[in-house]
């Protein structure tokens, strides 16, 4: 119980030293958007159960199922990205990098209508799907996920918005070996049970393993605060017991990860594909998380960068909410602590830019 406190206030506090560093007054930051935000994230919460227990396996998985037949000729080695709202600056030079011979389909989660439109237009030959959702929500990542292992038999794969892959080498060997259960290409340990696992920006499905999986326990992609005690002597198995999860940082089973603790119960493989060149593939990460209120400097920098370097008023207009209090990414450069973290932060999204540029000069 203290450490849940400790946790809030540590939270509350860079909440409004992160707003107060943007120029936002202290008494409209607690008397205005503090209760505003918990208000929404109220709402949200309450309307991701309903999303995701509801809409999700009544209508979303019936939609699915249409669309699959409209495109079944691309099936089999296909790839879907998850488009929420508010990222398209992120999404457009992500979508240029990904070859036209991949069979590609976008599943809008919450996207706004001018953002599905604008796609639609500068992107017309990838299709898309929008899922049905509450006004002003959208689903779990680990319900998409879901969804998308029980309405597929043929192997698929996901791609983060925000994923820049340079190499096109990436897509060249997506067969599965024997007891492969997934292809990845970012992996972590635990230090506490040297479990190696993967991030889920990049993922190909072997979809017959993982579905036997997923109905031998009864299981899915979604987020488990508790396990499941008729499956705690198996994870135990693997030292994954006594609160001890999949990421040491959590004390809970993230998005697809219960699935994959139990896979490797049965010694399922997940194959890493070999990245020879790691600046030809940069994920940014965690620019769909949370609200514009919450979002410290560094995550407005970054943004502006993508909305500079893609140059489009159209984006400048419609994203002003993230960046109103700043004319340009330059200016938040000197109100930026100088941590190591921050210097890595802005080599790292130079080094991205430069790269940006330099392909969409060779594609001129």
């Amino acid at each position: 119980m203290l450490h849940r406190i400790k946790s809030e206030l540590r939270r509350i506090y860079y909440f409004l030293l992160g707003l107060r560093q943007q120029g936002y007054k202290t008494h409209w930051i607690l008397f205005y958007h503090a209760p505003k935000l918990a208000l929404s994230r109220f709402y949200a919460k309450l309307a991701r159960k309903i999303n995701g227990k509801l809409i999700n396996p009544i209508i979303n998985r019936n939609l699915i199922h249409q669309f699959h037949k409209s495109h079944h000729e691309e099936l089999g080695q296909h790839f879907y990205l998850i488009v929420m709202p508010g990222v398209l600056h992120f999404l457009v030079p992500c979508l240029k990098l990904i070859p036209k011979k991949i069979p590609l389909f976008l599943l809008f989660n919450g996207t706004k209508e001018w953002e599905i439109q604008y796609l639609n237009k500068h992107f017309p030959d990838i299709p898309g799907l929008k899922l049905k959702t509450l006004p002003a929500s959208s689903l779990a990542h680990g319900d998409i996920i879901t969804l998308l292992l029980k309405s597929n038999s043929k192997n698929f794969g996901i791609l983060d918005h925000d994923l820049y892959l340079f190499d096109d080498k990436v897509f060249s060997n997506l067969e599965f070996e024997k007891d492969e259960c997934l292809l990845a290409i970012y992996a972590e340990q635990s230090e506490k049970t040297s479990l190696v696992y993967p991030h889920t920006c990049f993922l190909f499905f072997n979809v017959s393993l993982i579905s036997s999986v997923m109905s031998r326990y009864k299981i899915d992609a979604t987020l488990y605060k508790k396990v499941p005690p008729r499956l705690k002597d198996k994870l135990s198995n693997i030292g994954l017991t006594d609160g001890v999860y999949l990421k040491d940082y959590h004390n809970f089973f993230d998005t697809l990860n219960l699935i994959l603790a139990m896979a490797f119960t049965e010694k399922l493989q997940v194959r890493y594909i070999d990245l020879k060149d790691p600046l030809k593939t940069i994920h940014v990460g965690g620019t769909s998380m949370g609200q514009h209120i919450t979002k410290d400097l560094s995550d407005i920098y970054i943004r502006l960068c993508f909305l500079e370097y893609i140059n489009d008023p159209i984006l400048f207009k419609q994203y002003s909410y993230w960046y109103k209090r700043f004319k340009n990414s330059a200016e938040i450069v000197p109100l930026m602590t100088k941590t190591p973290q921050v210097m890595h932060l802005l080599d790292s999204i130079n080094i991205l830019m430069l790269q940006l540029r330099e392909r969409n000069n060779k594609l001129l």
